[in-house]
């Protein structure tokens, strides 16, 4: 499986270097149709080689793993928490984070978590029909 971060690229900056280990207890759950809150704790303090930056959620549609990755960078230390948006609906979603400071990126989490999100309402799927029918059909 292939992950967006190598081991090879951990490596060091300087003074600083990247830190060691993942944020840990990755965990998603669905919002709605098209959101998915994915929580996190960080890394062991000892791990961060300096002060963290921020972190960033890999994720992709179940299946199309390389050609519609995306990532979301959540800026800060202290950040714990962050909501995926504009996903497609009823699609089960994988997701990888890592955590990184000055000198870069540290390794990602090895075992994707996964998510769905919830099926699309029928009422909004009728109610874009309407909006897209001529006005005379209904004369």
């Amino acid at each position: 499986m292939w992950f967006p971060v190598s081991r090879d690229s951990l490596r060091t900056s300087g003074f600083c270097a990247v830190p060691t280990q993942a944020p840990e207890q990755l965990s998603a759950h669905n919002l709605s149709s098209t959101q998915i809150r994915v929580t996190w704790q960080p890394p062991a303090k000892h791990s961060w080689n300096g002060e963290l930056q921020g972190y960033k959620i890999f994720y992709w549609p179940e299946g199309r793993q390389k050609d519609e990755m995306q990532v979301k960078t959540v800026a800060g230390a202290t950040a714990n928490q962050t909501v995926l948006d504009e996903l497609r609906m009823y699609t089960e979603y994988s997701m990888v984070i890592l955590a990184f400071n000055a000198a870069g990126n540290g390794p990602n989490t090895t075992v994707p978590v996964k998510a769905r999100t919830e099926e699309g309402s029928k009422s909004l799927c009728w109610s874009s029909y309407f909006q897209s029918v001529p006005a005379f059909v209904f004369q």
